[in-house]
């Protein structure tokens, strides 16, 4: 694993299956870590441009927010097929989709226009 940082203090760990996690956790939603798999995030650069891929770096580490209006990790009630969290930005119907996997959060896809 290597640790990046990102922002000032804000630590960022890439595992070797392509993961990059915050040192963000939020046990009390079932997962005790973030993650923006490795692929996904250099994809995101040339997905949506480097402003919004930093937007989406801060959001990831707000964590948990409402369903409306809010920048952050969205609970989806119901799931989206096999997706039960959205990573969102405001202003923006780009969505990164994630599950837990193994008790961590991975967010694995891209959804430009959002969900709805």
């Amino acid at each position: 694993m290597y640790n990046v940082t990102v922002e000032a203090s804000h630590t960022y760990t890439v595992s070797a299956g392509g993961l990059l996690v915050h040192n963000k956790a939020d046990v009390n939603r079932g997962y005790a870590h973030a993650w923006i798999k490795k692929s996904l995030f250099r994809d995101l650069q040339r997905l949506v441009g480097l402003p919004d891929r930093d937007k989406f770096v801060a959001a990831l580490r707000k964590g948990i927010v409402g369903p409306v209006g809010q920048s952050g990790v969205k609970v989806l009630e119901p799931a989206v097929g096999a997706f039960t969290h959205e990573l969102k930005i405001g202003g923006s119907a780009q969505r990164l989709l994630g599950r837990v996997i193994n008790g961590v959060l991975v967010f694995e896809e891209f959804v430009r226009g959002g969900l709805h």
